[in-house]
C-alpha cells in the first residue's frame, strides 16, 4: 500500500517547487524548459529523478524541484495543455 507521501512528490517536502514548461532544449542530464511565465528554467535531473517518460524537444512537463534545484520528479503534460 501506497502512502500519500509516496506518490505526491509535494507532500514529501514543502521546500519542493512547481515547474511547468515547454522542453526547448536537452542538455545531456538537462532539460531547459521555457515557463508559462516567459523564463527559461534548466532543469538537471540525475538517476534518482522520477521521471513518467523521457521529454522530447516541444513537450510540456512539470518537474518538481528541490532547494538545490534538483528534478526530483518530471511528468509529461503535454495533455494538460490547450493549444491556442
Amino acid at each position: 500500500m501506497l502512502f500519500r507521501s509516496q506518490e505526491d512528490p509535494m507532500a514529501m517536502n514543502l521546500a519542493i517547487k512547481r515547474v511547468r514548461g515547454q522542453v526547448h532544449q536537452i542538455e545531456g542530464a538537462a532539460y531547459v524548459v521555457y515557463t508559462e511565465s516567459q523564463n527559461d528554467v534548466r532543469l538537471p535531473f540525475d538517476e534518482n529523478t522520477r521521471i513518467d517518460r523521457p521529454a522530447h524537444k516541444g513537450d510540456w512537463i512539470d518537474a518538481y524541484v528541490n532547494e538545490d534545484g534538483q528534478a526530483i520528479f518530471i511528468r509529461n503534460v503535454d495533455d494538460q495543455i490547450a493549444l491556442e
